[in-house]
């Protein structure tokens, strides 16, 4: 039904998504050719927590990150673009718990995972996180398939493909489990 709007509508917006995701070795490698905290806070919240550049510009970032729970995870509100998320934090929680130490260690720390005095609302810009992407692009000669060094979208794919393929095999095991008690009905994504 909706096709039918979109036609008349003259909506033309198609989703483009990256063409290569980034192997787990280059992610790895990035991760390693990362000289600071901050930039390995950077590929944490893309590649390990799928975040989109304009998510770390929160102002309360830090808030969301509910660490001190049995399932430490990143709790967003319906004001982001995708609406309410809890997003598992799987990997990265010593670093994580670091960074964030030291942040608050500032008497005039903010709130902001990427605190900036140089903009208004007081964190890094996207430009930001694209720019010291690239400058640990530099310090590694990885690159994905086609040659190319991954941009922030690419890392956010990466963990789009790892997070589905995950939960699709955790669902699959679910189901053969259920098989094996008699279970009628599958489970369902909601479950």
């Amino acid at each position: 039904p909706i096709t039918a709007l979109v036609d008349r509508a003259g909506w033309t917006h198609e989703r483009s998504r990256p063409e290569y995701v980034p192997s787990t070795s280059l992610v790895k490698s990035y991760y390693q050719a990362c000289e600071t905290l901050v930039e390995q806070m950077v590929i944490l919240l893309l590649a390990g927590y799928g975040l989109r550049p304009a998510d770390t510009e929160e102002e309360n970032l830090n808030e969301l990150l509910v660490l001190e729970s049995e399932n430490p995870h990143l709790a967003f509100s319906d004001d982001r673009k995708n609406g309410v998320a809890k997003v598992p934090i799987i990997k990265g929680l010593p670093v994580v718990h670091e960074y964030l130490s030291r942040l608050e260690a500032d008497p005039e720390y903010d709130g902001g995972v990427f605190p900036s005095d140089n903009r208004d609302c007081g964190t890094r810009c996207t430009g930001w996180i694209r720019d010291t992407v690239e400058r640990i692009g530099e310090r590694t000669d990885v690159t994905m398939e086609n040659g190319e060094k991954p941009t922030p979208k690419h890392f956010r794919q990466f963990w789009y493909t790892h997070f589905l393929t995950a939960w699709s095999e955790w669902l699959d095991h679910c189901n053969k489990t259920g098989e094996m008690q008699g279970t009628s009905s599958e489970l369902s994504v909601n479950t």
